[in-house]
């Protein structure tokens, strides 16, 4: 009653804080895909996060930056996988080349394919293949298309999926 009272409007900005689902095949009990939200979240209130050797994160914005750099600092070799080029990147210039001289490592124009699992059910690797720009898509961006023949794998104890947050209504 007082806000109705005291202004004419009022504006609500929750923000968008539940993370879209990353679809990766096997699926196992033992599998470590942790949404890049859930890190920052996580690390920020204390809590005691083991990411494992070495993660890969999955996106291309400001979280996968945040969570990547985060995930550095925890003492994890950490990978961005980004399906796009470098310039097309939603995430700030100035953190991504922050984040590359705190040692994250990029792979541009790459996307997930599929996920490899020990016989115990945990992360042993993610394949990957390699994308070139397509069509554009409804953003105007050149839409990425897998390129033939070019599979390739990397470690990872642990996948950050940041490929983008929705609202929690």
């Amino acid at each position: 009653e007082r806000l109705r009272k005291d202004f004419d409007f009022v504006f609500l900005a929750p923000g968008v804080q539940r993370s879209l689902e990353l679809k990766l095949e096997p699926t196992a009990a033992g599998l470590r895909i942790i949404s890049g939200l859930t890190l920052l979240r996580q690390t920020a209130l204390g809590e005691r996060v083991n990411l494992g050797r070495r993660a890969v994160v999955i996106g291309g914005g400001n979280t996968a930056i945040d969570a990547a750099r985060t995930a550095l600092r925890l003492g994890v070799k950490t990978t961005v996988l980004y399906r796009r080029t470098e310039n097309e990147m939603p995430a700030h210039p100035e953190e991504v080349r922050e984040a590359r001289e705190e040692g994250v490592i990029f792979r541009f124009l790459a996307a997930p394919k599929r996920l490899e699992c020990r016989l115990d059910g945990s992360l042993e690797r993610l394949v990957c293949e390699e994308t070139e720009p397509g069509e554009p898509d409804e953003t105007g961006r050149p839409r990425p298309t897998p390129k033939d023949g070019s599979l390739f794998e990397i470690e990872a104890d642990v996948i950050v999926s940041a490929i983008g947050e929705q609202a929690d209504l």
